[in-house]
């Protein structure tokens, strides 16, 4: 947030992204009141039916997801230029004219809240060649061809969104995603992500090659499955580890699931509690490498005390080691720092660790 001295409102920014030179530059025009929400507050009062000024001000409701306000200004841009004359911004280096970009983010909108596509639909086939096409293809699979439709329905806008942008990897990694959903088809699917990894070869998408190895998988070609996930392995940022390393559990590689993802990984982002605790619930629900996940549970609390979750964890790893004291003072700690609505769970896990060491006694 940007503010006067008063206090009001001048500016905002939701995210932010290197290099930081783009950001100071974003600072620089703020501190000159260029396209400020300021600013393009004082030019809509001054002149309330003005195509630039409107559609520029529902972009900064967009950014603070203010969707409803948006919605309205974008509602007036079309009302007021239904045909795409009174003005142009950016989109990705080319110019759209602000009548367009408000049709896509109306779209957008109705699909991202109530899965209803139609709009961004008619967007593609009014626009076919418009700069913002590709993105609308993109977030209607996202939104709901991946998952929120029928094959029969997902099949053919895949053949449409391919069929568009038949050179395009990231079009044909979306039909993959969908294949690997219903896990059929699956050589079609194999077809899809081979040429996709073809196409991306110049620079390689490890989301790709970890998809083409999880079909691989469906096949039955482990050894395939390996040589796709090692391929990723050589590319991919720790975002995507714990992915290939699952591919390597499941081609029964056990090895190089901890080559990649294993104790080095743990010792590498030793002061990142968040990674941390991705790592110990990927090994948790594989009932693997639990030594690791209590050396990466224990310096996750050391920098996040209060992470139930880790204290719960880290006491079923030692109940199973039949470690009662630390299970229990593991166990009490995820209590005391549970909210009170999820307190009976991790009340249960403490009943339940006592309830077995009272049977070990006895057996005793």
């Amino acid at each position: 947030m940007v503010l006067d001295p008063d206090g009001s409102e001048v500016d905002w920014f939701v995210g932010y992204g290197p290099p930081p030179e783009k950001f100071q530059d974003k600072l620089d025009k703020t501190l000159r009141g260029v396209d400020t929400f300021k600013s393009l507050s004082v030019r809509y009062a001054r002149d309330p039916d003005n195509v630039e000024v409107l559609f520029k001000l529902g972009q900064k409701q967009d950014q603070r997801y203010r969707r409803k306000t948006a919605a309205e200004l974008y509602g007036r841009v079309l009302a007021l230029d239904p045909g795409g004359t009174k003005g142009a911004t950016v989109f990705r280096n080319e110019k759209v004219s602000y009548t367009q970009y408000a049709r896509f983010n109306l779209g957008y909108h109705a699909l991202e809240k109530k899965t209803d596509a139609s709009k961004l639909k008619e967007f593609v086939k009014t626009y076919p060649d418009s700069a913002i096409v590709k993105e609308a293809y993109e977030n209607l699979s996202t939104f709901l061809y991946l998952n929120n439709a029928s094959g029969a329905e997902a099949e053919a806008f895949f053949q449409e969104y391919t069929g568009r942008f038949p050179s395009d990897p990231a079009a044909l990694n979306s039909w993959v995603r969908r294949i690997l959903r219903d896990k059929a088809p699956i050589a079609k699917g194999i077809k899809l992500a081979e040429k996709a990894a073809a196409l991306s070869r110049a620079k390689p998408d490890p989301e790709i090659l970890i998809n083409l190895a999880g079909l691989y998988l469906l096949k039955g070609d482990k050894a395939k499955a390996i040589a796709a996930a090692e391929d990723a392995a050589k590319i991919a940022e720790d975002r995507w580890l714990s992915k290939i390393a699952g591919v390597f559990l499941e081609a029964g590689r056990e090895d190089r699931a901890l080559a990649v993802y294993g104790p080095d990984y743990v010792r590498k982002n030793y002061k990142k509690g968040s990674e941390l605790t991705l790592y110990m619930n990927f090994w948790m629900n594989r009932d693997k490498n639990l030594e690791s996940v209590l050396d990466a549970g224990r310096r996750a609390v050391e920098l996040m005390p209060g992470n139930f979750p880790v204290w719960d964890w880290m006491s079923r790893i030692y109940l199973k080691q039949k470690n009662y004291p630390e299970a229990l003072k593991a166990a009490e700690k995820a209590l005391t720092a549970a909210p009170q609505d999820g307190k009976a769970l991790y009340q249960g896990t403490l009943d339940k660790i006592k309830a077995k060491m009272g049977k070990d006694k006895k057996s005793q």
